[in-house]
């Protein structure tokens, strides 16, 4: 980190090694604010609640079966 503080290449460190580490800052923020996202891919459109709906009036309209016959699928 401090190498990107620097004025010039000279005030570099003269080690380089290879980063296996990160700093994050307001874990908060990316544990649980961003938690939300999944919900919101996943939510239902207005579109697929109204064929439930549909759907529904339609059953409600449907009489049930008298027979004792078992119905074939």
């Amino acid at each position: 980190m401090r190498d990107n503080l620097v004025k010039s290449i000279k005030e570099r460190s003269l080690t380089w090694r290879p980063l296996h580490y990160s700093i994050v800052d307001e874990i908060d923020s990316i544990l649980i604010d961003e938690a939300r996202t999944p919900l919101i891919i996943s939510e239902a459109s207005g579109e697929a609640t109204d064929k439930y709906a549909y759907y529904s009036q339609i059953v409600r309209l449907l009489n049930p079966c008298s027979s004792k016959k078992k119905v074939s699928k």
